[in-house]
């Protein structure tokens, strides 16, 4: 017995060491302090490095790394991310100091024109009382995968901007399956037809179940047009 006792501490501790909360869920731990021009002004486009601006986070365009996230920025064409708070440009919404803001990119081969989305990515432990997961979205939708697992996600919207790159909705989604688990969150971007942007603030995890299926037919019209997005993305992702 006394033998065994190392073994088990050894495998206690290698449990432990498997995962570990999610963090930065609101964006607010941004480090701007080594932002830089990225050139070409005015006006000035401040970037800094991706592992600064969203610590815990990993951000790609289709399959490649982002190595620099903007601070308030808004270029002209697709294909950056940047956090967004006071006297950003676009004058995209936020809550407490940042949002994420994303803007795919496309390709085109003669007429041919391919989306190509931008995936957030982290992996962490989902709360065990954890039953649903909130977040708030603006400009176009986003898609949610756990372990590859697609989430079905309820969208509210809040009262309407009467300008479609800051329409805000509530999203919710079913976590429940996995509460407890070390796992790999990715949210995907996509397309829209309106705006090219999309937007992200707010993660959180709640132990309260998301409504129940009467109340989600208040929702259906939203989650039939996001699935079809979903299924004409899918089939243009590089």
């Amino acid at each position: 017995m006394k033998r065994c006792i190392p073994i088990f501490w050894l495998a206690g501790l290698s449990c432990g060491a498997l995962g570990a909360p999610f963090q930065n869920l609101g964006f607010e731990d941004a480090n701007t302090n080594n932002v830089r021009d990225r050139g070409g002004g005015p006006p000035i486009y401040l970037f800094g490095p991706m592992t600064e601006m969203v610590p815990g986070w990993r951000i790609l365009l289709g399959t490649n790394a982002e190595a620099e996230v903007g601070l308030n920025a808004l270029l002209a064409g697709g294909g950056y991310s940047s956090i967004q708070g006071l006297a950003n440009r676009g004058g995209f919404p936020w809550e407490v100091s940042y949002s994420l803001l994303l803007v795919g990119d496309a390709t085109f081969n003669g007429n041919q024109r391919t989306y190509i989305p931008y995936s957030l990515v982290q992996t962490g432990d989902i709360p065990s009382d954890a039953r649903s997961i909130h977040f708030l979205s603006y400009a176009n939708p986003v898609a949610l995968f756990v372990n590859d697992n697609p989430i079905s996600l309820f969208y509210s919207n809040r009262p309407p901007s009467g300008n479609p790159q800051t329409q805000q909705a509530d999203a919710v989604g079913d976590i429940s399956p996995f509460a407890g688990q070390s796992v790999e969150l990715r949210f995907l971007t996509l397309e829209g037809t309106q705006s090219p942007f999309n937007g992200l603030d707010s993660i959180f995890f709640s132990p309260v179940p998301i409504p129940e299926p009467g109340t989600l037919v208040l929702f259906s019209l939203g989650g039939v047009i996001l699935a079809e997005r979903l299924r004409r993305t899918s089939g243009r992702v590089q």
